[in-house]
């Protein structure tokens, strides 16, 4: 995934990069053999939550990470986590 996200980086704008890929054997079809786009949502990839945690230095990150956490509903935000990642 990071030479694919490095190769869209040359072409495509920033924002335009997907933050994460899901690989999949073959693509879920519905009885009629059109793609099952719910049984693709329905998927959750892992994330930067997996990497190494490294905790909120001080009151002002502790807060920022809390309510980081609340908005966009993650267990836990590090101190080098981005917020756009996540």
């Amino acid at each position: 995934a990071p030479a694919l996200r490095e190769g869209l980086r040359l072409t495509l704008p920033e924002y335009m990069v997907p933050a994460l890929f899901v690989r999949h054997d073959r693509l879920p079809l519905t009885a009629n053999g059109k793609v099952d786009r719910a049984a693709l949502t329905a998927v959750r990839p892992t994330t930067a939550q997996d990497s190494v945690h490294v905790a909120p230095q001080g009151p002002t990150e502790q807060v920022l990470a809390e309510v980081f956490g609340q908005v966009l509903s993650v267990e836990r935000v590090g101190r080098t986590d981005n917020f756009f990642d996540l």
